[in-house]
């Protein structure tokens, strides 16, 4: 993912409300959200085999975003594969820092589970500290959580607003993030990929040739039910699909 949104802990039926957008080359090879073996749903990266973003029957979520920083690099493992282990691992770890720092570029993971009846969400990266999260509406995009970037503090403002209205939280939240204005220049960060990339990356819903936001989701979490549902995106940010899972949770043994 490349924008993420949500409440954690703020409305009174959700554990979670989370909103994303998935930035990719639309040429990537990749699969829909849909069930894989292990009993979660996720999209897939028919490229390096991992995810972006998933929710298991058991409650445990995980979603990722890259760190955007200098040149790249050529890693020896895909940051994806951290979404697919956590999701199909009971007792899957975090990477030790060292191996995280060795072994992947710079990645943000959102991991949440349910222990003894209480859904706890951290954040965890191998560039920003790792942090327990407490109730509040965060937002999260290639830097660090609720970062000074303009599409990070209009993904809060776009949700917030959300919050305080009547809806019930559907498809159509996913609007939130469809803003495609860039930002000033004098607002844009500064991560090392130059002014011009900088521009051409600061909406939230990015549209452009070859490479653009490809999919959204919403995720929803609370204590009984379980919700997943994604939209994609062709070249021209058109809607061309959408898919929906819901379930009651299947609790750990």
């Amino acid at each position: 993912m490349c924008l993420v949104v949500f409440a954690y802990r703020v409305h009174p039926d959700y554990e979670l409300i989370l909103l994303a957008n998935r930035d990719e080359f639309h040429a990537r090879p990749t699969q829909g959200l849909q069930r894989w073996d292990a009993d979660f749903f996720a999209g897939r990266d028919r490229h390096a085999g991992g995810s972006w973003l998933g929710l298991h029957h058991d409650g445990r979520f995980a979603a990722l975003t890259n760190v955007r920083e200098g040149p790249p690099r050529l890693s020896p493992r895909s940051r994806g594969e951290l979404i697919s282990g956590f999701l199909s691992e009971v007792d899957w770890a975090v990477p030790s820092p060292s191996t995280a720092a060795r072994d992947y570029s710079g990645f943000n993971l959102l991991l949440g589970q349910w222990q003894d009846d209480d859904w706890r969400l951290r954040f965890v990266s191998n560039r920003y500290a790792e942090q327990a999260l407490t109730p509040g509406v965060y937002a999260l995009s290639n830097g660090e959580l609720n970062s000074d970037w303009p599409k990070v503090r209009k993904a809060r403002q776009a949700l917030t607003s959300l919050l305080d209205g009547d809806t019930v939280p559907s498809l159509q939240w996913l609007d939130a993030l469809t803003d495609r204005a860039g930002a000033d220049d004098a607002d844009l960060p500064d991560t090392g990929i130059g002014l011009v990339k900088e521009r051409w990356l600061s909406p939230c819903f990015i549209v452009s040739d070859g490479y653009g936001t490809v999919s959204s989701n919403l995720v929803l979490v609370a204590s009984e039910q379980l919700y997943v549902g994604e939209r994609r995106y062709d070249q021209h940010g058109e809607i061309a699909g959408a898919t929906e899972f819901r379930w009651s949770r299947h609790r750990q043994r």
